[in-house]
């Protein structure tokens, strides 16, 4: 089951926007405990490319390319903020990325 790893970075001055939008976003993106499981919360640190915040969603088995739409389409309620950035990634266990390959990992 893959995970989803999300990362936003965005300037400090456009805090205020990205808070509007994130506040909005929690009644029109109720967890869906059907779909998976938050295993990181949104974390948040300030780097040299300004502010980073970062979560990790599960997906069932079954429901990756569900859970990949919804993350776009609330992802894509920040466009428009300017120096707003952000990468959707997918990320497998060394397990699931040797079977890939058809090996499995010793021991």
């Amino acid at each position: 089951m893959p995970y989803i790893l999300t990362t936003i970075w965005y300037p400090p001055d456009k805090h205020s926007e990205v808070e509007k939008i994130a506040f909005a976003n929690v009644p029109k993106y109720p967890p869906r405990p059907e779909l998976g499981e938050m295993v990181v919360p949104t974390m948040v640190t300030a780097d040299i490319n300004g502010i980073k915040a970062m979560s990790v969603f599960k997906a069932k088995k079954g429901k990756y390319d569900e859970v990949m739409a919804i993350a776009g389409k609330q992802l894509s309620e920040f466009w428009g903020i300017e120096g707003l950035r952000y990468t959707l990634e997918t990320l497998y266990t060394a397990e699931e990325a040797w079977a890939v390959v058809g090996k499995k990992v010793p021991g």
